[in-house]
């Protein structure tokens, strides 16, 4: 089972959201997990999630020079487990489908209340202990 503290990367180019993202999480979950906020993706994100074992990404779609959910793959591509939550304010069927297709595990439309921010993230704990302790079965 994989143990707290999980770790969480944070994307957002509006750097106060991205703030607030990281203020409400960490008021919630306190020391069950550790984030690490980004304003842009790219190969910093990348390395960062490798070095870390980062498990959880939150990351908007329409950043600033790029576009989010073409790197959702790239990051399950690190580590098959990894959950996604993406937040925007696109909700188009093309959009939101491709994000799932890529590897979302959540897609909240902005606005969103931050209820709905914080049940993304406890289901995506859920899931990667869920899924840790059924791979891990019989492993000493």
């Amino acid at each position: 089972m994989i143990s707290a503290p999980y770790n969480v990367v944070i994307i957002d180019d509006e750097e106060t959201m991205a703030e607030v993202y990281e203020i409400k999480l960490d008021e919630h979950f306190g020391d069950k997990i550790n984030t690490k906020v980004f304003h842009k993706p790219g190969d910093e994100v990348m390395d960062y999630i490798k070095d870390n074992k980062v498990q959880i990404v939150l990351t908007d779609i329409h950043l600033a020079g790029y576009y989010g959910d073409s790197y959702c793959e790239q990051y399950r591509a690190i580590n098959k487990n990894m959950q996604i939550i993406v937040v925007s304010g696109d909700a188009t069927f093309t959009t939101v489908s491709n994000c799932y297709l890529d590897g979302a595990a959540f897609y909240l439309k902005k606005p969103f209340q931050f209820d709905q921010l914080i049940d993304a993230m406890e289901n995506c704990i859920f899931r990667l202990d869920t899924w840790s302790g059924y791979f891990n079965r019989g492993k000493k």
